[in-house]
């Protein structure tokens, strides 16, 4: 908050008011507060507030006394985790991660119910409407959060094809009590919506509603439904937690209809369109498929959405993403991407200083430069992971990418801190969003934690929604270093394409043969990594996993040839106390740890030049 009298943002008022952005929003429309634009005749003109005007319509409103205001802290929901995050000495956590439920019908003394909510299905199946299905999940969400007793986990919008078939195992996995689901139809004006409160584990329905609508008649339906719910778990409401929506909602189907647009998170759209909003989700959607192809696909959507509005500051922080993914996946690794990137981010803080966007890819930007190209960054990382989680500090990427930073300066200096504050931020982003898949880098750091079966069971819930095979990867990983070598093997022979898991998971096979002392299969091995590693397929621990597997044969002047080789490089020296922890797993490395020769190795620091990047979120 600034110091003088003027709010010149939503992001300034919502925190001035301590609710949330769209709450402010809706007080402006129905309740009169006084916030004010620079071109009354635009849509996208800049707000701002004068704080004296603000005081005194709080006072107004609460009959000479202030409103109460809601710690920043409750304004975001928390997706399968640590819901209802709260002030000062209160805090409201769910059970121990991946514990299971108990099944309990209502919340009772301390019981807190959670209460899984699928997107809802889209009878129409028209990709256009899909907006209003996606909303109005979002809407009944919001309802249930002020419910005392009852945590609510939204389900992310991409498994709406496959959570219901899946929804027991879902349930198991995140500790749930109960399912919402639904499905809705539009006919023009009018709206059908079926909806199913089902318990979770045995199906059993505990309440089911049928509503028949005009499309203005929809914000009394989600007040509706979440009363039902509360009533069946005798949940009374708390208004603390939010301030209650005034019943009858934009007086329009209109209103209403672009009321859910702007609040609709968009899965995904086919077809062109004109709307630089929807072209952005669009190219949002492709970017976290983690592909080249689908990269090229985002790009093109968010330059689209930039050639229909030139002050549309989230596309600048896609197409930025994007640039940086060029680099962060191998796809082109030249540093001309960063360059990029970092212009686009420019532009982007210029139109909007308040988009949390702006703060995680500028920082995996920085954190690109400085572990691929070894550009010291680490003061202006450093400022900018302070200052983005002050502004933020429930933001998933966010918390995901500082995260990363802190783990990439433990590789560098071996300080217990920042291995401790990496764990933290990572476990905080997965708890922020389970399925998002930079939760791969927390499997990791469990895996390095010899946490092998929590470990496990994010790779699992990831497994559900990663296309990429990144998780399946990462599980043979983890059954390799905790020893169970069958399970291990049978994931990484299952990798025949893309290339470059193939050609890991010779590495991982290799070590494997080696360590059970199958010398003629490792070098079988060996022989085939030879014939895919040159020009495109290069990896940066190809030096090391040789030296594992030929040390684990006995061979032991060809595997310290490797090891020396693979400390000589640059970044193997900016991580170096990362790979300590792998080689400390690596039981083909048992019978060297005290050998002087291993030991001097693992302590030299000449550099040399190294092209490779791995991703860093």
């Amino acid at each position: 908050m600034t110091e003088n009298n003027v709010l010149d943002s939503w992001k300034e008022i919502s925190r001035y008011l301590d609710k949330k952005v769209r709450t402010c929003i809706r007080w402006e429309n129905k309740l009169g507060l006084p916030v004010r634009r620079i071109d009354n005749q635009s849509t996208r003109s800049r707000v701002f507030a004068y704080k004296s005007e603000i005081d005194q319509w709080l006072k107004q409103r609460a009959n000479g006394h202030q409103l109460q205001r809601t710690s920043f802290f409750l304004r975001k929901s928390v997706m399968a985790g640590a819901l209802s995050l709260a002030i000062g000495l209160l805090a409201l956590f769910l059970v121990r991660p991946f514990a299971r439920s108990t099944g309990a019908a209502s919340a009772g003394p301390g019981r807190l119910v959670k209460i899984a909510v699928f997107p809802f299905a889209d009878g129409d199946g028209a990709e256009y409407d899909k907006y209003l299905s996606v909303s109005l999940t979002q809407e009944i969400v919001d309802c249930l959060q002020r419910h005392e007793g009852i945590a609510v986990i939204p389900l992310p919008s991409l498994l709406t094809a496959v959570s219901l078939a899946k929804a027991d195992q879902i349930g198991r996995d995140l500790g749930l009590d109960y399912f919402l689901r639904g499905e809705i139809r539009r006919e023009k004006d009018r709206a059908s919506l079926a909806i199913e409160f089902v318990k979770a584990g045995n199906d059993e329905l505990i309440w089911s509603s049928k509503y028949q609508e005009p499309l203005d008649h929809l914000w009394t339906v989600k007040n509706d439904i979440s009363s039902n719910i509360g009533q069946k778990l005798h949940c009374g409401e708390n208004p603390e937690r939010e301030v209650r929506a005034s019943a009858e909602g934009p007086n329009k189907g209109h209103a209403l209809d672009s009321y859910f647009k702007g609040n609709f998170i968009l899965s995904r759209l086919n077809g062109e369109s004109n709307d630089p909003w929807i072209l952005y989700y669009q190219g949002k959607f492709y970017e976290s498929k983690y592909s080249a192809g689908d990269n090229e696909l985002a790009i093109s959507l968010f330059r689209q959405a930039i050639s229909r509005d030139q002050t549309f500051a989230p596309a600048f922080v896609g197409l930025a993403t994007c640039y940086a993914n060029f680099v962060n996946f191998n796809w082109d690794f030249n540093v001309l991407w960063l360059d990029r990137a970092e212009e686009l981010l420019a532009k982007a803080l210029a139109w909007n200083p308040d988009l949390p966007g702006y703060f995680s890819t500028s920082l995996e930007v920085l954190l690109l430069r400085e572990s691929c190209f070894g550009q010291d960054r680490g003061k202006r990382i450093a400022a900018l992971a302070e200052a983005g989680l002050k502004k933020y500090p429930n933001d998933q990427q966010l918390n995901s990418i500082v995260g990363t930073y802190h783990f990439h300066k433990y590789g560098k200096e071996g300080q217990p801190e920042d291995w401790q504050k990496a764990v933290h931020f990572k476990e905080r982003s997965f708890w922020l969003n389970p399925y998002a898949l930079s939760n791969i880098v927390y499997a990791e750091l469990l895996l390095l934690n010899k946490d092998y079966d929590r470990a496990l069971e994010v790779c699992s819930l990831l497994e559900k929604i990663d296309a990429s095979s990144l998780a399946k990867f990462q599980s043979g990983e983890i059954y390799y270093y905790r020893g169970d070598l069958d399970k291990s093997e049978s994931i990484f022979k299952s990798f025949e394409v893309p290339a470059k898991f193939r050609l890991i998971s010779l590495f991982y096979l290799g070590m494997i043969h080696a360590q059970r002392g199958e010398q003629k299969e490792a070098l079988k091995a060996v022989e085939e990594i030879k014939l895919l590693s040159p020009g495109e397929h290069r990896y940066f621990d190809d030096r090391l996993k040789l030296a594992s597997i030929y040390l684990g044969l006995g061979q032991v002047e060809t595997g310290y040839e490797h090891l020396q080789s693979f400390f000589h490089k640059d970044r193997s020296i900016r991580e170096r106390y990362i790979r300590y922890r792998y080689i400390e797993l690596d039981k083909n490395f048992d019978k060297f740890r005290k050998d002087g020769k291993f030991l001097e190795i693992l302590n030299r620091k000449e550099p040399t030049l190294w092209l490779r990047a791995r991703p860093s979120a």
